[in-house]
């Protein structure tokens, strides 16, 4: 098997004739080597011996540029006391080979092979010098392989059946490059040692000055950032002073917001006892005010009623037209007594205006609101610059426990300014129209001034109550209001 790997080699040593060169040092080279095992079983001594033959062949790079082939076969057998030893081996370069090659004998080896010092674990065999794989370098003669193998074969041959004499000439020539040889390997070594002493010398140099750069950075970089902490540690410990402080100020700030909130309190509370004092007493002074305002117009009432309709009983007769027929059908309305204390003078007053001015000839009951039906005072005429007729309106909701909003009663709306429509109450209104508390405030009651007394009058508003009403509450039909006059009033 052929591998290409690239390895690291801590020692190195250089064989030659012996001689042992042990060097120490760090160098990369890359090589290809092919590993072949073969195993025999020898008999000795009448029994069965394995024996494992290693051959080791490599091409090998070195950093001199010379390509250098290795061979080598190691033998190890199945005994256990055996010991692995080299059975063959053979180096060439380059520089080494020669024409059609040579190899040494074996005999010489051996001798060089017994000055070396050999370790107990491997015994050394046979060493040649054999043609490499340079031999195919177009700037030197070379053989082929082929022929100088057979060369070689052919050279031994013919060296085994020379005379002794020329084997001797021949071995002492090749004997005499010996000393050539070794101190070429011996400066080959040595220049090769420093070069890789100095490479590495330079890259362990220039390593440790890079570590040292970073190393100077990072002391740096621990300066700044224990600068940095120190300064931090220093405001985080100013921070929290001036935190303490601002709580402390914060705590006393509140404890005089909430003195002074206290103390504000009180003062609006006695400023608003006093206002509320203040206050009331305007109250019940504007109250005594309107109430004697109220007195005055009422009793003005009483004296303008007496003196222009007489003290009464006072009845009002309206003449309606119902829908589909011709004729006008009564409504007798009997009015309340115009005693200041148990009637109600303004009201009636207002409604006897209202009736000798003729503000309600002409209207019409138009809404039936379910509960109440009303009457609305018609148009002033075509040409006129106002909307009704004139007439007065009540100043003041008028309102009497003695006559309360019963079935067949006649009542002005509360509100002041609105006394130009009345209405008839066609079912109690006692609860929504006396006076009240609604949503929180007082509301008073309407003035119900009159009652439907006959009952020719009631059938007549009962008719009025079945008729047909639209969507918005208005009668389909309205009915009119043909006249309203003053009637059963006493002699002067």
């Amino acid at each position: 098997m052929t591998h290409n790997l690239e390895t690291h080699i801590n020692h190195c040593q250089f064989i030659n004739h012996g001689h042992l060169f042990c060097v120490s040092f760090d160098i990369y080279f890359v090589f290809r080597f092919r590993i072949e095992a073969m195993t025999e079983s020898l008999e000795q001594d009448k029994g069965v011996t394995n024996k494992l033959v290693i051959s080791i062949s490599s091409d090998a790079l070195l950093l001199n540029g010379n390509i250098t082939k290795i061979n080598m076969a190691l033998s190890i057998d199945s005994n256990t006391d055996s010991t692995p030893y080299l059975a063959n081996g053979s180096l060439s370069t380059c520089d080494d080979i020669e024409e059609g090659g040579y190899s040494s004998q074996e005999e010489d080896f051996n001798e060089a092979r017994d000055q070396l010092i050999v370790p107990k674990c491997i015994m050394l065999g046979g060493y040649t010098r054999r043609a490499s794989q340079c031999e195919s370098l177009k700037f030197r003669r070379h053989l082929k392989r082929e022929e100088a193998t057979a060369q070689s074969s052919t050279a031994v041959d013919k060296f085994q059946h020379q005379p002794l004499s020329s084997q001797m000439s021949k071995r002492e020539c090749v004997d005499g490059s010996a000393p050539k040889i070794k101190i070429r390997t011996i400066m080959c070594g040595l220049i090769l040692f420093l070069f890789t002493f100095s490479v590495t010398y330079f890259a362990q140099h220039s390593r440790v000055k890079s570590l040292h750069y970073q190393l100077e950075i990072l002391h740096e970089t621990r300066r700044h950032l224990e600068e940095s902490h120190n300064k931090i540690s220093q405001e985080i410990q100013s921070a929290s002073f001036n935190l303490a402080r601002y709580k402390e100020t914060h705590e006393k700030m509140k404890q005089v917001n909430h003195d002074m909130s206290a103390h504000m309190r009180r003062l609006k509370e006695e400023k608003d006892k006093e206002s509320l004092s203040e206050m009331e007493k305007r109250t019940e002074i504007a109250e005594s005010r309107l109430q004697n305002i109220v007195d005055f117009i009422r009793s003005a009432s009483n004296e303008q009623v007496i003196q222009k309709y007489g003290p009464g009983p006072h009845q009002v007769e309206l003449l309606v037209k119902l829908p589909g027929s011709q004729a006008t059908q009564p409504i007798k309305l009997e009015l309340a007594s115009v005693d200041t204390k148990f009637g109600m003078p303004h009201a009636i007053l207002t409604f006897l205006d209202q009736v000798q001015a003729k503000a309600w000839d002409g209207a019409a009951f138009s809404f039936h609101a379910g509960h109440v039906l009303l009457a609305v005072p018609s148009p002033a005429p075509q040409g006129s610059h106002t909307l009704i007729k004139e007439a007065p309106t009540i100043l003041f909701p008028e309102y009497n426990n003695a006559y309360p909003h019963e079935k067949y009663t006649v009542a002005f709306p509360g509100r002041p300014g609105t006394g130009q429509d009345f209405y008839i109450n066609l079912r109690s209104n006692v609860i929504n129209h006396s006076p009240r508390i609604q949503d929180g405030k007082f509301i008073e009651g309407e003035p119900c001034f009159a009652r439907i007394i006959d009952e020719g009058s009631r059938y007549i508003v009962d008719q009025m109550d079945k008729m047909s009403v639209n969507s918005n509450g208005s009668l389909n039909e309205p009915v009119i209001i043909q006249e309203a006059r003053i009637v059963a009033i006493p002699a002067r």
